[in-house]
């Protein structure tokens, strides 16, 4: 039932919460320097195909502003070999702080699912690959009356996986462990008009994310998901 995978999936810890199966569980590397980052993420709580966990390597938490995902179509690469780069690359940086404002639009949409115009904010951070996965957790939360809360005493966030972060001349790719404590509720469902909570729950899980330069913007062009880690604030 998908209101049932969609909550299950949102309250794990964007977008996000997401309703798969989990995949074979990974060891992480010993953590580097860290420092922990509140972001405005929501759950992407959509059902996914089987997608296997990031790279495990030594992590970094990097300062977000908000809440960063991969999804079908053909992805743009680069011939150029890809080079790890950590999150001090200009590069880098460029690709986070896209990351960064494409999340805090996938936040706005998910809490209003219903506005065309906050979707196409987000759809146009987003290459014609990446649109998919947008457009489809849009759709769901739109057929089943649901919207996507951020959890004001539990906000999500995202940490960085410094060595994951790579770059291969238009083509970007990083790692994220994801806490979401967002919340899925029906709006206005109760008598007195406040939202019916439809899932609370709080998780962790890997996320790894690719991006795609274009006319000097980095736009979402990936997503997959990987181990899950329910009722824990880190992937671990």
């Amino acid at each position: 039932m998908l209101v049932v995978a969609l909550a299950a999936a949102a309250c794990s810890g964007d977008d996000d919460t997401d309703a798969t199966p989990s995949t074979p569980a990974t060891t992480e590397a010993p953590t580097t320097t860290e420092s922990t980052v509140t972001s405005t993420s929501v759950a992407d709580t959509v059902p996914d195909t089987t997608e296997a966990p990031p790279s495990t390597a030594a992590e970094t938490t990097v300062a977000s502003t908000a809440p960063p995902t991969t999804a079908g179509g053909s992805s743009t690469t680069s011939s150029l070999p890809i080079a790890v780069v950590g999150v001090d690359n200009p590069d880098a940086q460029a690709m986070l702080a896209d990351f960064e404002l494409y999340r805090e639009l996938f936040v706005a949409m998910a809490d209003d699912p219903l506005n065309d115009a906050k979707l196409e904010a987000v759809l146009d951070r987003t290459t014609q690959e990446g649109t998919g996965f947008v457009q489809r957790y849009n759709d769901i939360l739109r057929r089943d009356g649901l919207a996507v809360r951020r959890n004001t005493e539990l906000p999500s966030r995202d940490r960085i996986i410094d060595a994951s972060t790579t770059i291969a001349g238009d083509f970007g790719a990083f790692d994220v462990c994801r806490t979401d404590g967002d919340i899925v509720v029906e709006p206005g469902g109760n008598p007195d008009g406040t939202d019916v909570i439809v899932n609370d729950d709080m998780s962790s899980r890997f996320i790894a994310f690719s991006f795609n330069r274009v006319d000097d913007q980095w736009l979402m062009s990936g997503r997959e998901t990987g181990q899950s880690f329910p009722d824990r604030e880190d992937c671990a």
